[in-house]
């Protein structure tokens, strides 16, 4: 992600959610997972267990995360009972055991599951299993416990080791793994002791991060102004100055640039260097930081050998 894309997550994100204390008001982030070994479904009713699991999470209090994450919901499914309904028109009904486990990705083990039944009937197989998802309820009591649980773990877990995240998230800064880095340092919720210390470290990995994209892209400027002094050099060089954040230590020396390169084109040139005065809102740049790691995260895939052996 550029620091343009940055930029305008930083304007366009106000967050007016309030600062949760404890467990029970956290929005921790939980990833769901569906497995196809150990879950076979068909794709109708797969993609309804998605959006179930999403429910389940976003209805108990956390935030649904995708692509890869600490913790993770995976369901799995296990046929009880089955018999054959003589039509017309003939239906199929199960009596199912669903089992939904929180799942420690890198501790590699199960911090908390349930199970119970239900009973489906349907035409085939797929609308069976949409008729069995539809009976997990969010607010089912067994559900509801299991996350309150889940949430207290996951929240010692954040409380016990946010330093060891911070020191990996300033490792990756350090070898320019900027988006990386602040997927660790952002993923450590508010109600964690150690929410201030990695939002503070979230504000030292994006300096570093804008400072050496605004260098990159001020010696790119530079270079491409040099070669062609004329519209098109002009035109060029400013698609790399508007990637530069006016927080950037370099920004001074890209106002001169840009001057130097609005002088002589003058008014032919219709490029316009911004300020972004908004980005001043707290609120809007931690968001933004997150955003920037959330990205990241969800171009991860977790590695379906862990999740399958512990499920």
């Amino acid at each position: 992600m550029n620091t343009k894309m940055i930029k305008f997550l930083i304007i366009g994100v106000i967050c007016f959610t309030n600062i949760t204390l404890n467990a029970q008001d956290c929005e921790i982030l939980l990833v769901p997972y569906i497995q196809n070994k150990i879950t076979p479904l068909p794709d109708e009713a797969r993609s309804y267990l998605a959006t179930k699991l999403e429910q389940i999470i976003t209805q108990n209090g956390l935030g649904a995360g995708s692509g890869t994450g600490q913790f993770y919901l995976v369901s799995k499914f296990s046929v009880l009972s089955k018999d054959i309904i003589s039509g017309p028109p003939q239906m199929i009904s199960e009596q199912i055991s669903v089992t939904l486990s929180l799942i420690d990705y890198s501790g590699e083990k199960i911090i908390a599951s349930t199970s119970f039944e239900v009973q489906a009937v349907g035409k085939n197989e797929n609308k069976l299993y949409v008729n069995a998802l539809r009976n997990i309820k969010p607010d089912n009591v067994k559900i509801q416990e299991f996350i309150k649980l889940g949430k207290e773990k996951m929240l010692n877990y954040y409380d016990n080791n946010y330093q060891n995240i911070i020191k990996k998230a300033q490792t990756l800064a350090s070898m320019k793994n900027y988006e990386e880095a602040l997927f660790y340092s952002t993923s450590i919720p508010e109600c964690s002791k150690g929410y201030d210390a990695a939002i503070e470290a979230s504000m030292q990995i994006y300096k570093q991060s804008i400072d050496y994209f605004c260098q990159k892209n001020l010696m790119a400027a530079n270079s491409v102004w040099a070669a062609s002094q004329n519209m098109e050099g002009a035109y060029k060089a400013g698609i790399y100055l508007n990637r530069i954040d006016p927080d950037a230590a370099c920004y001074k020396d890209a106002v001169a640039l840009y001057k130097e390169i609005k002088n002589s084109v003058k008014e032919d040139w219709k490029f316009e260097f911004k300020n972004y005065d908004e980005r001043a809102l707290e609120r809007a740049r931690i968001d933004a930081y997150r955003e920037v790691g959330v990205a990241w995260g969800k171009g991860q895939k977790p590695s379906t050998t862990v999740i399958g052996r512990l499920n």
